[in-house]
């Protein structure tokens, strides 16, 4: 029988933060589970301007459509 819950669960060793604002992306440089932020720039009316602001504020990537995102979450 398992002792801990960690031993029912496996690891984590990637923690992703999606968000379509810089402050999304603040958040996940902040957090203390190390999370990486990745921007998203769906919503936005003018996306390069965002996917910019998404960089400055820290994210590693910045994605213009929802496949393209999925795509690269699946090769990680």
């Amino acid at each position: 029988m398992l002792d801990t819950i960690s031993q029912m669960v496996p690891s984590v060793n990637k923690r992703f933060y999606i968000g379509d604002m810089p402050d999304d992306m603040i958040a996940a440089s902040r957090s203390e589970s190390r999370f990486t932020g990745i921007g998203f720039t769906g919503t936005a009316p003018v996306r390069a301007d965002l996917a910019s602001s998404l960089f400055s504020a820290g994210a590693k990537e910045v994605f213009f459509e929802a496949d393209a995102l999925v795509t690269y979450l699946d090769q990680i």
